[in-house]
């Protein structure tokens, strides 16, 4: 029965279908006489250029959605050939269409049929017909629990200087130590009248430092980058006898004129951790961007030293990630390759610090705590040797024995 009743409902919208096709018919004739006789007359050019109005148009919007105007005046230049022009019973034509196209579709039965043994179609992050995207979170490893993790919070660091973050585990669950000596520099050059105590303090004069590289190459050390120290704190990655980490910070000019190839002479490597902005500035006390280039192809780890050198103590996220990112990036655009370690200017440094280094994809970072002790749950707090102008090959040697 509900058959036989759709066909007729079908048979009864063709036919009122039909019926106006007739009546368009007739009218379109009497119009083509019409479009005839005013093609035949020729339009005056006007002075001034035609612009269709635009599709938005308030005006052309009622042009084409009223009935009682007969005619929708054609907007193309004279120049231009111009359709047959859209008359009241094109647009009721145009109008039935949807209702037709209705009639012809079949009734969809009330409840689908399921077939026996099909699953349900499941749900995905990808847009339906019936629903709006909904966001997939990646799949939980088994055993454990998704939590959303909270918002960092401002935490002074204690006098101590240790961080209260959670340790950091190894891939292999296995905690390591291990002795490697970070040596940390500053400046190469020979002492200046007029110096106060913070630079005379940073300062090593160029013949301290050919003896120190001397002692240790003597001595047996052999220089590791960081990159290979995490390697083995995290992995277990073999390093040679008496490995030795050496630093130098800030990325002083006279780290390339002196230090670089005193280094190269005793075939040792180090790390640079740079302060980008002088270097954007061509300030003529630090090195060039060329020079760090130069000393990154020659085998010198580059690492993160901040952008202008603050306390980056409680400061807010956006403040951070200007510091620091900002300050990898820019090295990272000229080495070509990812910078993985940072040096905590003034070492200072809170929980937020850390945080955002995670964020940007560093590895670790180094402080000013004195130790040569490394720890796999502390790569974010590695120890440093601090150098000074008053030590000698004997104090040098005197701080690496004490290393347990």
């Amino acid at each position: 029965m509900a058959r036989e009743g759709h066909r007729r409902k079908l048979s009864t919208a063709y036919l009122l279908a039909s019926l106006v096709l007739l009546i368009a018919a007739a009218s379109l004739q009497r119009e083509d006489s019409r479009w005839a006789d005013a093609a035949a007359v020729t339009r005056t050019p006007s002075t001034e250029a035609e612009t269709p109005l635009p599709p938005s148009s308030p005006t052309r919007q009622a042009l084409v959605t009223t009935a009682i105007a007969p005619v929708i005046v054609d907007p193309t230049p004279a120049s231009v050939s111009s359709p047959r022009p859209v008359t009241a019973v094109t647009t009721v034509w145009l109008a039935m269409l949807p209702i037709m196209e209705v009639s012809r579709v079949t009734p969809t039965p009330s409840s689908p049929t399921v077939v026996s043994g099909s699953p349900a179609p499941e749900k995905t992050g990808g847009a339906t017909s019936e629903a709006s995207p909904v966001a997939v979170s990646p799949p939980a490893v088994a055993g454990t629990s998704v939590t959303a993790a909270p918002a960092p919070t401002v935490t002074a660091i204690p006098a101590s200087g240790t961080a209260s973050l959670a340790l950091t585990v190894t891939p292999d669950g296995v905690s390591r130590t291990l002795v490697v000596p970070i040596l940390m520099y500053h400046h190469v050059a020979e002492p200046q009248p007029g110096w106060d105590r913070i630079r005379q303090g940073l300062t090593v004069s160029p013949a301290a430092l050919r003896e120190q590289l001397a002692y240790l190459k003597a001595a047996g050390y052999q220089t590791v980058s960081l990159t290979e120290l995490v390697a083995a704190l995290e992995h277990g990655a073999p390093l040679p006898p008496r490995p030795l980490v050496i630093t130098f910070d800030d990325g002083y000019r006279d780290n390339y004129t002196t230090a670089f190839p005193l280094l190269k002479a005793f075939g040792f490597r180090a790390t640079f951790f740079l302060v980008t902005q002088p270097i954007d500035q061509d300030s003529p006390d630090f090195l060039t961007w060329a020079q760090v280039t130069e000393m990154h192809a020659a085998g010198m780890e580059i690492g993160g030293h901040s952008y202008t050198h603050p306390d980056l103590r409680n400061k807010s996220r956006d403040y951070l990630i200007w510091q620091i990112l900002g300050n990898k990036q820019a090295i990272e655009q000229r080495t070509g390759e990812p910078v993985r370690f940072f040096a905590y200017p003034s070492g200072e440094y809170d929980d937020n610090v850390i945080a955002v280094l995670k964020e940007a994809g560093f590895w670790g970072a180094v402080t000013t705590l004195p130790g040569c002790t490394q720890r796999s749950d502390q790569l974010w707090t590695l120890r440093r040797v601090r150098v000074t102008p008053w030590d000698t090959v004997q104090t040098l040697a005197g701080k690496l024995s004490a290393c347990p």
